[in-house]
């Protein structure tokens, strides 16, 4: 990979760091490997919160459902961004202060965006089941009847997770060593600026076309379920 990479610099003028420099190698590769799982688990929490608040939502316990629903709204009308910085200076400030207690920036992140996106996707779901509910007034969401509300929810359920995939750029604001803070970090040093943010911009829509594949995968597996069901 050096003889490549310097072969492309003498021949070409492309300064491929990412290629023929070790350290530059694995600080990219460890950006791609936190962004991919920061990506993946931000897509299961906010599925898994999404669900349950749904669920909890619709159940019969009328105030649990109520303060769930007051406090979906409030997340989904609160940037994530916002999120991190008062949980991870403003808590996290007082915890290592109080005692002794540091907050991971990648856990931080990875709840605050899936808190968020959650929301979204609760708030989707529920649309639904209000929508099924108009042809069939005794509807009422549980887990037994889930899946029904699958081909009403994919789309825009979809769409929120694929821009939590996009937001996941948002996780360097708290030194989350993610792809884009991968990236500067490179760029600062190497001074590879075209290079590098072709590089980044490549793995990014790469990184993209995976979850987007995998999501339609699971939408698919579940709209067939939901048939053999009916």
């Amino acid at each position: 990979l050096q003889k490549i990479g310097l072969w492309i610099k003498e021949n070409a003028g492309m300064n491929l760091t990412l290629v023929f420099d070790p350290y530059d190698r694995a600080l990219f590769l460890k950006g791609v490997l936190y962004s991919l799982v920061l990506t993946g688990g931000c897509i299961a929490l906010s599925m898994a919160l999404g669900a349950a608040g749904a669920l909890v939502a619709e159940s019969r316990f009328t105030r649990l459902g109520t303060t769930v629903r007051g406090v979906a709204v409030w997340g989904r009308m609160t940037p994530p961004l916002l999120w991190m910085y008062l949980l991870f200076f403003g808590v996290g400030a007082w915890l290592w202060t109080a005692a002794g207690v540091r907050l991971s920036p990648f856990w931080v992140a990875l709840w605050c965006m899936s808190f968020y996106t959650a929301a979204s996707v609760m708030n989707t779901v529920l649309e639904s089941a209000m929508h099924i509910r108009n042809d069939r007034p005794g509807f009422q969401l549980s887990y037994a009847n889930f899946r029904s509300v699958v081909e009403f929810s994919a789309g825009p359920v979809k769409a929120a997770l694929i821009n939590v995939v996009k937001q996941s750029v948002m996780a360097s604001a708290i030194a989350v060593p993610e792809l884009i803070s991968a990236t500067t970090a490179i760029m600062s040093d190497q001074g590879n600026v075209g290079v590098m943010m072709n590089a980044f911009l490549i793995s990014f829509l790469l990184l993209i076309s995976l979850w987007m594949r995998l999501i339609d995968w699971v939408e698919s597996r579940l709209r067939v379920k939901q048939g053999e069901a009916e």
